[in-house]
């Protein structure tokens, strides 16, 4: 299941042409630039040569929120040509700290002025983790020229140097804050007492697994179901379907890849988990 993220475009399925390029290159609509001046909705930072690494905003007139996305019925063409265009932009974190920060406490997209080194060029990035985005830059000036929109609670819980990271997320969950600016957050290095850029890779899988715990710790207190009851959806062709069963808490998660589809090659996968 992760030919994908190994592979990178290489033709290491056996096909013609890798069909993920082969959808980025068929809605990037963007042409080099040397400057952008817009709304910067996230931030990325990677995780090659940690702890010296670097990052840079997310560029696109376009909010980087999925919910937003599956709430407005955005198809998969629409949400790929929006990763198509995005342009993450690289650099010196220690240059841009203040203004990378102010990116990720705005619940907003928020006006930005980039100059690259060079044109923007295409540099697909593409794992089983991380949303893939289609040009990159080195960012040569960044400037934030709009103002931050700080929800109440993010302003409190961020300016709090004494609550540890994970009291941080539990509080703006609780709030109803979002995981994806919870992440931008805890990437940042707003959240905790010893404050420090993290990985964009490392955030997700931390604030996934913080915010997990406290709602299995939620749910733990439910009284138990009387019966068994069923759940399911499908959207973008993947069908998720959800069994609850009468019982101690235990759970087991089944994933299922068709013959011939992405993932599946010549024969079936079933992958399972405890």
């Amino acid at each position: 299941m992760l030919q994908c993220a190994e592979c990178k475009g290489k033709g290491l399925c056996g096909l013609p042409r890798c069909p993920i390029l082969s959808r980025f290159y068929a809605t990037l609509g963007t042409k080099p630039v040397s400057s952008y001046a817009g709304i910067s909705p996230s931030l990325f930072i990677g995780s090659y040569g940690y702890p010296e690494f670097s990052g840079g905003p997310l560029l696109i007139d376009d909010p980087d929120n999925p919910p937003l996305w599956l709430s407005e019925g955005r198809s998969i063409d629409d949400i790929v040509g929006i990763r198509a265009r995005t342009i993450r932009g690289k650099g010196s974190i220690r240059r841009y700290t203040d203004n990378l920060q102010e990116i990720a406490l705005s619940d907003r997209p928020i006006e930005v002025d980039v100059a690259f080194e060079r044109p923007v060029t295409f540099d697909l990035t593409f794992d089983g983790t991380i949303a893939p985005v289609g040009l990159s830059g080195a960012v040569k000036q960044l400037e934030v020229t709009g103002n931050a929109h700080i929800d109440r609670i993010v302003d409190r819980v961020t300016s709090d140097t004494d609550m540890s990271a994970t009291e941080a997320c539990a509080a703006l969950s609780v709030s109803d804050i979002d995981v994806y600016h919870i992440t931008r957050l805890f990437s940042a290095g707003l959240l905790g007492r010893k404050r420090t850029f993290v990985p964009t890779r490392w955030a997700i899988t931390a604030v996934d697994d913080t915010v997990s715990t406290r709602l299995k710790k939620e749910i733990a207190g439910y009284p138990p179901l009387e019966e068994i009851r069923l759940f399911s959806g499908e959207i973008f062709g993947n069908r998720i379907v959800c069994i609850l069963v009468p019982g101690d808490w235990k759970y087991e998660m089944i994933e299922i890849w068709n013959r011939h589809t992405l993932w599946g090659g010549d024969e079936d996968v079933i992958v399972q988990d405890r």
